[in-house]
């Protein structure tokens, strides 16, 4: 079995010992490697993974499997691994597209026009980062569009779900955008759904099928 962390890429260094007499032995430095079963709270499972001691406390410090998978980089995850998260992502993606369809069917209903109007200025915001290809500013236009959204529904625990998920999937999506041509597709459903809230959409139908296909693309 393979001498490296599926979390990190941790795997073996070569170096010497040296002695007080300054004498040099090449050696080999094993990673401290133990088997552990984690849980997955997006996919109500639990995964063995071969990691490091330093990766199982790195993981209990930022609160998770989850957490921690969603921060890493792909290039140091094993195969398992990366697999796992990607499932995780688009588990935690299609939570928060319910989370956006129950949120729009809400909006559609009791939104006033002074609401209306600042969703569309930071979605006329987001037009302009698209095209001086602004990734960055674009990401946290984005965020602050949903995040005023949620907040307009005046709904504490529903406010507090969407939240989780966007803590989750924050680093993730960051990194998808910064691709440049995802962002273009992004702003045009931001531009469907204030148009589906602005002609009312009470059953969701609409606004559900959107929110899916928004949180595909972002994934």
């Amino acid at each position: 079995m393979a001498r490296r962390c599926e979390l990190t890429g941790k795997n073996a260094q070569v170096g010497n010992k040296v002695s007080h007499a300054n004498n040099k032995t090449k050696t080999r430095f094993m990673p401290n490697l133990c088997d552990v079963s984690l849980m997955s709270d997006a996919m109500g499972l639990t995964y063995r993974l071969r990691i490091s001691a330093i990766a199982l406390k790195s993981v209990e410090h930022v609160g998770g499997l989850d957490a921690f998978l969603m921060k890493a980089d792909n290039a140091k995850l094993s195969d398992k691994a990366a697999r796992l998260k990607r499932s995780i992502a688009k588990k935690l993606e299609a939570a928060k597209a319910g989370t956006l369809g129950a949120m729009g069917r809400t909006l559609a209903e009791h939104i006033t026009p002074d609401q209306l109007r600042q969703v569309r200025l930071r979605v006329d915001a987001m037009e302009r980062a698209v095209r001086a290809e602004d990734a960055r500013e674009y990401h946290l236009l984005n965020l602050q569009f949903h995040d005023r959204l949620v907040e307009m529904t005046g709904n504490r625990k529903l406010t507090s779900i969407y939240r989780k998920f966007i803590k989750e999937l924050s680093l993730f999506r960051r990194r998808n955008l910064a691709e440049g041509w995802l962002m273009p597709v992004s702003a045009g459903e931001h531009q469907r759904i204030v148009q589906a809230i602005a002609t009312g959409d009470p059953q969701g139908q609409v606004l559900e099928r959107l929110a899916a296909r928004h949180g595909e693309e972002d994934a």
